[in-house]
């Protein structure tokens, strides 16, 4: 027969794992707009310098400019193409996409985890699943870039937050 405290402890848990799982939602489509952005940056400067260096090459060889003017095209195109690489904005999406994903994967593991195991599972070992996920969450944030992780646990404490409030006026 089931004790009473562990049909709190159970309680506790699940309400956790549902917080879990909405921020974990939360958090991959945070980061799904975030890789689009950074694909944006990417092609937009891109395509900024192929521009400038095409037009650089074009008037060079048309001789429609002056060398100094030639050159300072070139010289913008170098720079807007240092700045591309130096932001690596094509890579920091992949890695948003993936962090994405795998927030989608705990989202999906600790929903169906709670639904089928939860109210079987004994308090301490449901305590202990409860801290895998968390890890699991924690890990995926570490490799998120520092933009996406303050955003991640800053809308987290502000959904905590919305959650105590709305428990404190129903009671």
């Amino acid at each position: 027969m089931a004790d009473v405290s562990d049909d709190a402890t159970r309680s506790k848990v699940a309400k956790r794992l549902t917080d879990l799982v909405a921020l974990s939602k939360h958090n991959a489509v945070l980061l799904v707009k975030k890789a689009r952005t950074w694909r944006v940056i990417g092609v937009a400067l891109g395509l900024v310098a192929a521009g400038l260096a095409a037009a650089a090459g074009a008037t060079g060889l048309a001789e429609t400019l002056s060398k100094e003017s030639v050159a300072y095209l070139a010289l913008a195109s170098a720079v807007v193409t240092a700045l591309n690489s130096g932001l690596g904005a094509i890579g920091t999406a992949e890695v948003e996409q993936k962090a994405a994903l795998e927030f989608r994967k705990l989202e999906d593991d600790a929903d169906l985890w709670q639904e089928l195991h939860l109210p079987t599972t004994a308090s301490a070992d449901a305590i202990a699943k409860l801290e895998e996920f968390v890890k699991r969450r924690n890990d995926i944030l570490a490799t998120t870039t520092a933009c996406a992780y303050y955003l991640a646990r800053r809308d987290g404490r502000k959904m905590r937050h919305e959650a105590e409030v709305v428990d404190q006026s129903q009671s």
